[in-house]
């Protein structure tokens, strides 16, 4: 399933919420306000504790486990999945 984490990092109980439903092969994309999580190291090696992969979109990100990725590559992510799950708040 493709995960797109688009709250801010304020957020803690959403991102409990999202790592319950996480699972290995998932996708998470960080976009809009939820880049802010590039800031959080501890709760990024959380979701990557999940088996999960993860994109920044529009931010490079300085950890190795998140891939920078474009618009089209977001497309190119989204049609891998047959189910999303948009995390805003």
């Amino acid at each position: 399933m493709l995960h797109l984490l688009a709250f801010p990092i304020a957020r803690t109980d959403l991102l409990a919420l999202m790592l319950q439903c996480l699972a290995e092969g998932d996708e998470v994309v960080l976009l809009d306000e939820g880049l802010q999580w590039l800031a959080d190291g501890q709760a990024l090696q959380q979701i990557q504790a999940t088996g999960t992969t993860m994109h920044a979109l529009g931010r490079p990100s300085e950890h190795a486990w998140v891939a920078d990725i474009n618009y089209q590559e977001l497309i190119t992510i989204s049609e891998r999945h047959p189910a999303s799950s948009s995390w805003y708040p």
